[in-house]
């Protein structure tokens, strides 16, 4: 079975539903580095291959899988509306001040885990 051309945005889970959050997260994680003066140059190779890691095993956190369920629903394969959720970026980036979860580092957070619910501040995340 083909799928016909120029369908893929209405039939494909990850098209539908699924990638516009993943590269929302990886915006706001570059941006934050720009904008924090982060000593890590994103046009290096390795650094781009770490941050795709990173968001890649951000997003594929339990606490998404309501989120990723709505694009099975969009796309026509499933009738049950997903519970509530929150993007990736809604979670891990809050709107509240805190300090970094490891031991002994005063620095503010630079973004909160999806596993495990800490804040980190940017050289304990990478």
């Amino acid at each position: 079975m083909r799928i016909p051309k120029h369908t893929t945005g209405e039939i494909q889970p990850w098209d539908v539903f699924g990638f516009r959050p993943y590269k929302q997260l990886h915006r706001k994680i570059s941006d934050s580095i720009v904008l924090n003066d982060e000593e890590f140059p994103l046009r290096m190779r390795n650094n781009i291959i770490i941050l795709q890691s990173l968001c890649y095993s951000t997003v594929k956190s339990p606490r998404f899988r309501a989120m990723f369920k709505m694009g099975w629903f969009k796309a026509g394969y499933t009738t049950t509306h997903p519970s509530k959720f929150l993007t990736p970026v809604q979670y891990c980036f809050p709107t509240v001040i805190e300090t970094c979860s490891k031991e002994n580092c005063e620095n503010f957070f630079f973004i909160r885990c999806s596993w495990c619910s800490n804040f980190f501040c940017f050289p304990h995340f990478f």
